[in-house]
C-alpha cells in the first residue's frame, strides 16, 4: 500500500498535469495497475467492508521475498539474489509449490517498485515563503503565417505554487533580465532568493568549490533588486523541480493550441492574466486555494527599488568602408557613421542603439533574432481538409487562415465546402500565397462572384500580373496600310432605305 503523500502525488499527476497511466507509472516507479488504481479512484471514504482476500501462490512468501530484494539494494551486485536464486531458496527452504515463472514475474515487478521507493525517498524540502525558482521553456507560436520557436521564462513560488510566465525571443542575458524585471513589476515585489540553472546568460564559469563567476550585467541586476541568486549543482535540475514542473504545466495548458502572436507586449499581458486566474484553484497538497497562499507569501517579498533597472550592455564596433557594422553575425547599415569610426553599441533585448564617442545616438536598429521558423504547410492541411471537410471548423489551424479565406471555406458544408477547399488547394499548388488568395476571395465576395471559381482565378491573376502586355511586332501588313483608317460611313449609307451601290461613290 502506498503512503498518502505518494497517493496525493499520483492524483496531482493525473488531475492537475493530465499524465497518462503509463507516464505516472514511470514517474513514480510503480506498477501500472497500482498507478491506475489510485489515479482513477473516485471514492476516498473509509471503507469498513471486509474484502475477500485472494491468496495467490506468492502470498505467503511475499514479505520474505521483499526483504531479500531490499537487501539487494544494500549489497554488492555479485552478492545479490537473482530471481532464479530466490526460486531455488523458496523451493528448498520453504516448500514452495509454484512455478519459477511466477517468481520471476513477481521479482520483476517488486524490484523496480522497491528500488524506486528507496531511490526517491527524499527528505522533503521546506519551501520558505518568498523564495522562487526560475527556468526557461520552449514553445511554438504562429507569427506572420509561420511557426516560430520562442522562449518563455517561468518564475515559480514553491510555497504557494504560484507561477508567472513571460514570453521572450531568446535566452540571452537581456531577455532573461527583462523578463525578470517585468515579472517583478507585475507581482509588486522581489523574491528574497531565486534558484537558477547555470544559464550562460548569468554564469560565465563554474569554479571549484561550487562558486560561480557571473556576468557583470547579472551581478548588477541582483544588486539593484537585492535578491540572492542560488545556482543548482551541474546535472542536478531536480534541485529546482518545482519550476521545471511549472514550465511543463504552462506549455501544456497555455500554449495549446498553438497561439498566434501579433504583438509581444499584449500577448504577455494576456499570459499574465491567465496566470492570475490560475491562482484560483486548490493547492495540490495544502488543501487551500493558491490565491490565499500567494497573498500570504506576497507580503514577504522585498520591496521594488525606487527606479527600475535599465537592462542593456555596452559593446564597441568598428564601422567598415560601406558604413556598416557587424553584430551577432549580421550586417547593419549606419549611414551617419564614417568608415573606420569606433562606435558604442547599447544593446537592449529588442533594439541596438549605435552611439558615437560622445554617447550621441546615430542610429537605432531592431535587434535581429534567428529563431527557428517553419512555414505552415497549407497544401498538406488543405489536402487533409479536402478529405475531411468538417475537420476544418474544428482545426486549430483554421484560426491562422486569412479571414476572407476562412469565411469563404466555412460558408458552406458538404460538397460545396469540399470544392472550395479543392480550389484553394489548387491555387496554393500553383504558387500563389495564401494572402494573395485571401485578397482575391475578398474581391470576389464584394463583386458577388464568390461562387464562380473561374472569376476568382481571373481576379487572382489580375492582382498578381498588373503589368501591361507589350505590343507584339507584326510584319505582314503592307506599309501603305499601316495606320490607315477607313471611312465606315460609306457602309452606313448601304443600309438606308432604297440605298444601293449605284448611289455610293467609293473613295
Amino acid at each position: 500500500m502506498l503512503a498518502m503523500a505518494q497517493v496525493q502525488y499520483i492524483k496531482h499527476l493525473r488531475d492537475r498535469e493530465d499524465k497518462s497511466i503509463a507516464e505516472i507509472s514511470q514517474t513514480v516507479g510503480i506498477d501500472w495497475r497500482t498507478a491506475k488504481k489510485y489515479a482513477d479512484r473516485e471514492d476516498w471514504s473509509i471503507s469498513q467492508k471486509r474484502s475477500k482476500k485472494r491468496r495467490p501462490v506468492m502470498g505467503p512468501f511475499a514479505e520474505m521475498v521483499d526483504a531479500w530484494l531490499l537487501d539487494n539494494l544494500r549489497l554488492p551486485k555479485k552478492n545479490r539474489h537473482t530471481a532464479k536464486r530466490i526460486y531455488d531458496r523458496l523451493v528448498a527452504e520453504h516448500n514452495f509449490t509454484g512455478a519459477e515463472r511466477t517468481v520471476r514475474e513477481y521479482v520483476a515487478k517488486r524490484k523496480s517498485s522497491l528500488h524506486a521507493q528507496e531511490q526517491e525517498r527524499f527528505v522533503k524540502l521546506a519551501h520558505p515563503e518568498a523564495e522562487a525558482q526560475a527556468d526557461f521553456g520552449t514553445t511554438v507560436v504562429v507569427e506572420n503565417g509561420k511557426l516560430k520557436e520562442r522562449k518563455y521564462l517561468v518564475l515559480s513560488f514553491p510555497f504557494s505554487n504560484a507561477g508567472f510566465p513571460y514570453l521572450v525571443p531568446s535566452e540571452n542575458a537581456e531577455c532573461l533580465l527583462q523578463a525578470l524585471k517585468q515579472l517583478f513589476e507585475h507581482i509588486g515585489g522581489v523574491p528574497k532568493k531565486i534558484w537558477f540553472d547555470n544559464l550562460p546568460a548569468a554564469v560565465t564559469k563554474v569554479l571549484t568549490g561550487g562558486e560561480r563567476q557571473l556576468t557583470e550585467i547579472f551581478e548588477r541586476f541582483c544588486l539593484h533588486y537585492r535578491f540572492e541568486p542560488v545556482f543548482c549543482n551541474p546535472g542536478r535540475g531536480n534541485e529546482k523541480g518545482h519550476v521545471e514542473n511549472k514550465v511543463g504545466f504552462v506549455r501544456r495548458n497555455w500554449f495549446v493550441p498553438i497561439p498566434q502572436l501579433k504583438d509581444l507586449e499584449s500577448f504577455n499581458a494576456q499570459l499574465l492574466k491567465t496566470a492570475e486566474e490560475d491562482l484560483h484553484r486548490t493547492h495540490y497538497e495544502k488543501d487551500k486555494e493558491i490565491a490565499d497562499l500567494w497573498a500570504q507569501e506576497r507580503e514577504k517579498l522585498l520591496a521594488l527599488p525606487g527606479a527600475p533597472f535599465e537592462v542593456f550592455r555596452l559593446l564597441t564596433a568598428t564601422v567598415d568602408k560601406y558604413s556598416r557594422i557587424r553584430f551577432e553575425g549580421q550586417t547593419h547599415d549606419v549611414p551617419r557613421a564614417t568608415p573606420g569610426q569606433r562606435v558604442i553599441l547599447k544593446v537592449y533585448w529588442d533594439k541596438i542603439q549605435v552611439q558615437n564617442q560622445d554617447y550621441e545616438t546615430m542610429a537605432t536598429l531592431t535587434r535581429p533574432y534567428s529563431n527557428k521558423e517553419t512555414p505552415i504547410d497549407w497544401v498538406a492541411h488543405m489536402e487533409l481538409f479536402q478529405r475531411k471537410p468538417r475537420a476544418l471548423e474544428y482545426s486549430s489551424f483554421a484560426a491562422y487562415l486569412p479571414l476572407a479565406v476562412k469565411e469563404f471555406l466555412l460558408e458552406h458544408e458538404g460538397a460545396q465546402r469540399k470544392q472550395r477547399i479543392g480550389l484553394v488547394s489548387e491555387l496554393l499548388k500553383g504558387g500563389y500565397l495564401l494572402e494573395q488568395i485571401g485578397m482575391a476571395v475578398a474581391a470576389a465576395v464584394k463583386d458577388g462572384i464568390a461562387h464562380d471559381a473561374g472569376g476568382i482565378r481571373h481576379l487572382l491573376y489580375r492582382q498578381t500580373h498588373q503589368h501591361r502586355l507589350e505590343e507584339m511586332p507584326e510584319s505582314y501588313t503592307p506599309a501603305c496600310l499601316v495606320g490607315y483608317a477607313p471611312d465606315v460611313s460609306v457602309y452606313d449609307r448601304l443600309t438606308r432605305k432604297g440605298g444601293g451601290f449605284d448611289d455610293v461613290k467609293l473613295a
